[in-house]
C-alpha cells in the first residue's frame, strides 16, 4: 500500500464513522493545536491555583500558627529555695553541714525553748546511722550549759554559744537534754540534730 492508497483508505473510514464532511488536513492540525493548547491552559491553571492555595496555607500557618499551638510552659521556680537553710538556733545562724571526726553531717531538725522552762528534752527515734548534735544558747546568757544524753554529761561549757560534736550511737533511742545553770528569762536554749550526708 502507497501513501496516496493509505490516504484515500483514510478518507473513506472517515467518511463511514462520522458521516458528516470529511475534515481537511489544515483543519485537523488545527483542531489538535487547539487541544494541546487547552491541555496546557490547564495544567498552567492547575499548577498557578496550587500555588496560590500553597501560599495561603503557608500565610495563614504562620499568622495563625502561633495562636494555635500553646507555648512552652512558663517556667516558675519555686517560691522557696529548693535546699532552705536551717533556721537561726538561740540567734546563732546553723551550718547546713558539719564535720565531725572527719564526717560530713547535714541537717536535719531542730528544738528551741525559752531559758525560763530551764530543761530542753528531745527524744530521738532509733537511727541506722550515726547523728551528731548541736547546741546553742543566747548570746548574753549567764552560767553554763550542760547537755546530757540519755543521763550522762557529754558537754559542760560556758552559755551563750553556738556549740557542737557530741555523736550519738546508731541503732539507739536517746533522750538528749539541754540545762543552763543561771537561765535568763527571754534568752534562747536549742539543739539541732545532724544525720550523715552519705549513707
Amino acid at each position: 500500500m502507497r501513501i496516496d492508497e493509505l490516504r484515500a483508505s483514510l478518507h473513506e473510514e472517515a467518511n463511514d464513522l462520522s458521516g458528516a464532511d470529511p475534515v481537511g488536513p489544515q483543519a485537523r492540525a488545527a483542531a489538535v493545536a487547539e487541544r494541546v493548547r487547552a491541555g496546557r491552559a490547564r495544567r498552567h491553571t492547575a499548577r498557578v491555583a496550587a500555588i496560590v492555595a500553597a501560599s495561603v496555607v503557608a500565610v495563614a500557618g504562620f499568622v495563625l500558627g502561633p495562636t494555635l499551638v500553646p507555648g512552652p510552659a512558663e517556667l516558675v521556680g519555686p517560691e522557696e529555695p529548693m535546699v532552705q537553710a536551717p533556721p537561726r538556733l538561740a540567734g546563732f545562724p546553723m551550718p547546713t553541714r558539719l564535720t565531725v571526726a572527719n564526717a560530713e553531717y547535714g541537717y536535719l531538725r531542730s528544738e528551741q525553748v525559752d531559758q525560763s522552762r530551764e530543761i530542753l528534752r528531745v527524744a530521738l527515734a532509733s537511727s541506722n546511722h550515726r547523728q551528731v548534735l548541736a547546741w546553742a544558747t543566747s548570746f548574753g546568757s549567764l552560767g553554763r550549759a550542760l547537755v546530757s544524753v540519755d543521763g550522762v554529761v557529754v558537754d559542760r561549757r560556758r552559755a551563750g554559744s553556738f556549740e557542737y560534736g557530741v555523736r550519738l550511737a546508731p541503732g539507739r533511742t536517746h533522750l538528749v537534754v539541754v540545762h543552763v545553770t543561771d537561765p535568763v528569762p527571754g534568752r534562747q536554749m536549742g539543739l539541732a540534730i545532724y544525720g550523715p550526708t552519705t549513707f
